[in-house]
């Protein structure tokens, strides 16, 4: 039977979340629990998604073979989309090697997400997946963000591509969002450095998303403590051509900002990019 105390005693279900990032570093009087915690008089807000989704209905773990599962929003409309799952506990990025996690299999399950719901794999540039570092994630399970991307982020991506042809595999995007406002989004080839850009991009062939690594690429093998990349840089998967992928590094944005759902001019969310 599940005990409410599963998320202080199973070390998978043990981090830290954005608020722990934050200035002025979190009160006193919070410190003698983890951020995902139950205590005596909290709730844990930040384990909504895993005991909603991804727990057997008396909120014990799952266990046996490793599924994927999603919520009940759609990864193909402009003002909703999807979030994609492991069923088992799995707390984030930086234990993504975890069995729990599904490693690098998690990008082909959200994939698989967003044709089942009619999306194609050849609508290049026209969709993400998307997952949030541990500075700005606010949910307590890894899950994977799956939608359309805004028109701002697809032209900037497709105008660095196109340059990028034959010349390099990597390029850099610029992307801001102010809130009620769509996302704005430009590449420039006069400022290809890290310094003048919020969004690395990186040109990978496979026949998967999977196949490009996508998390090894960004943030490496798991490590104790976390490495920067971790912890500052959320990243998506974009389709560029056949058997391409884009992988985007996040330099301090959140994964929401390449979502049209998120980020669009109908979106009043305030996110930073």
């Amino acid at each position: 039977m599940f005990s409410k105390f599963t998320c202080l005693v199973d070390p998978s279900l043990d981090c830290r979340l954005s608020h722990e990032f934050s200035s002025p570093p979190r009160p006193l009087a919070e410190k003698g629990f983890p951020a995902n915690a139950w205590d005596n008089k909290n709730y844990c807000f930040g384990c909504f998604l895993y005991f909603a989704h991804c727990t057997q209905k008396d909120g014990s773990m799952n266990t046996g073979t490793l599924a994927f599962v999603h919520n009940s929003k759609s990864p193909t409309l402009q003002t909703e989309h999807s979030l994609v799952m492991p069923n088992q506990p799995c707390r984030g990025i930086e234990v993504w090697q975890n069995r729990r996690c599904g490693g690098e299999t998690a990008w082909d399950a959200s994939l698989k997400r967003y044709t089942d719901a009619g999306g194609k794999v050849a609508d290049y540039f026209g969709y993400v997946v998307s997952v949030n570092s541990m500075e700005k994630r606010t949910q307590h399970q890894l899950h994977m963000h799956v939608g359309l991307t805004p028109k701002e982020v697809k032209d900037a991506l497709k105008a660095g591509h196109t340059w990028a042809k034959g010349k390099t595999s990597s390029y850099f995007i610029f992307c801001s969002k102010q809130q009620n406002q769509a996302i704005s989004c430009n590449f420039d080839p006069n400022k290809q450095t890290k310094a003048t850009n919020t969004i690395a991009v990186t040109i990978a062939a496979g026949t998967t998303p999977s196949a490009v690594t996508p998390f090894m690429m960004v943030y490496g093998k798991n490590s104790l403590p976390p490495s920067d990349a971790t912890i500052k840089n959320s990243m998506g998967v974009v389709a560029s051509a056949n058997n391409e992928w884009l992988i985007l590094t996040l330099l301090r944005g959140a994964a929401e900002c390449l979502l049209e759902s998120e980020s669009g001019p109908k979106s009043s969310t305030l996110i930073t990019c």
